[in-house]
């Protein structure tokens, strides 16, 4: 049998642009039903994750985010970080100012939101640069008859608030909150603790390698570990030095300064001796050269000799100074297991982060713990609050 095969040319090409055009009809069918469901999504949500104001202006101011978060029937702990980088950063007169909008409703009574601060709750005030062996006791904001006094308190002590040159104890600060309030075991109220910070846990700290002093008996160091000085530099009047106490013990050539330390809701009045040659111009922060300053011990900070570093060049420190890296003595896991399993009744965390460095991861995860929220704030004036 024979075959035959019967050629009719080399076959055409085949065409592209009919594929071409299908898929791209396709990933535009795509795209609008992607917009068609988020739209939905939109609606159902209740909007765009802001509110209104924040969409028109970037942001609400943090003196809007504090009272929100004082609300009716609380027990709210304010913790605020003064370590030396909220001040440099400019962020302490911001939060000085949004703690001050707390209690404002009880000291003015003709202003237009006065009285209408919740009046079933109680604050206190506490900074976590050194987080204290025992915390304050809350009080009242709204108590009927002292309301405008306790108020008028309330903002001396966040007036009074100043950077110490020691790290932010994050995590301690919370767990410390979070034991007081655990203690306090108030089922009436939510139990709200609120976190101010600019960095992360922890930080360096600068000490003097050369003249160490032991640490006191008070101040539970390890049997290795020497003590620095831990200094904050205060504006005084000159005018105001006195001669010390005769029950102080001052050296020499001593005057002392009359220092009140506001602390929530009460002034203690003490004296601190200075040398009248220690007293120097003031830095930018503090007023300048307009200004008189002195440095004055606040506390002592034990540390390892061996673990002391030579300080970065940015910090311009002293011959004989250098720098030691201290952290928190509980872990963010710790704080995180600890809060997700908490039995503090009504519980909510709400931690608020400054400027750009802050460690954001850390503040959200603790927050989300905590039941309550991360707030970010650019600035002071510009945080994103969720709905």
């Amino acid at each position: 049998m024979v075959v035959y095969y019967i050629s009719y040319g080399p076959p055409p090409r085949r065409s592209f642009w009919r594929p071409a055009l299908l898929a791209l009809l396709i990933l535009l069918a795509l795209s609008v039903a992607a917009a068609v469901a988020y739209g939905i999504y939109e609606l159902a949500s209740g909007g765009g994750g802001g509110s209104p104001q924040a969409e028109a202006d970037g942001g609400v101011p943090l003196a809007e985010v504090l009272p929100d978060l004082y609300r009716e029937n609380t027990n709210t702990t304010f913790w605020v970080d003064t370590s030396k980088s909220i001040s440099d950063g400019g962020y302490l007169e911001g939060v000085k100012r949004a703690l001050a909008a707390v209690a404002s409703p009880y000291i003015d009574e003709d202003a237009e939101d006065a009285g209408q601060a919740p009046e079933n709750s109680r604050a206190v005030l506490v900074t976590f640069s050194e987080v204290p062996e025992s915390l304050p006791g809350f009080f009242s904001l709204g108590a009927t008859g002292d309301a405008a006094e306790a108020a008028s308190n309330w903002v001396r002590a966040a007036d009074k608030l100043a950077t110490v040159n020691r790290p932010a104890y994050i995590y301690d600060a919370i767990y410390a909150a979070h034991e007081d309030i655990f203690r306090l075991n108030d089922k009436e109220r939510d139990n709200v603790i609120v976190l101010l910070t600019d960095d992360r846990d922890g930080g360096y700290m600068v000490v003097d390698i050369v003249k160490p002093v032991p640490c006191g008996p008070d101040i539970g160091a390890m049997p290795e570990e020497v003590c620095s000085p831990v200094l904050e530099t205060v504006p005084i009047d000159v005018n105001e030095l006195e001669p010390c106490p005769a029950s102080m013990a001052a050296a020499e050539g001593e005057v002392c300064i009359p220092m009140p330390a506001a602390v929530a809701g009460s002034a203690i009045a003490a004296y601190y001796p200075v040398k009248p040659e220690e007293v120097d111009h003031c830095p930018p922060r503090l007023g300048g050269i307009d200004n008189a300053c002195v440095d004055i011990t606040v506390d002592y900070q034990p540390f390892n000799p061996y673990d002391a570093k030579p300080c970065h060049r940015a910090l311009k420190v002293e011959p004989g100074k250098a720098c030691v890296e201290l952290e928190s003595k509980h872990t963010r896991d710790d704080l995180i297991a600890l809060l997700a399993n908490s039995k503090v009744p009504n519980l909510r965390v709400y931690t608020i982060g400054l400027g750009p460095n802050v460690d954001r991861i850390s503040l959200e995860l603790l927050a989300a713990a905590g039941r309550g929220q991360y707030i970010d704030c650019p600035t002071v004036d510009r945080c994103q609050v969720p709905e």
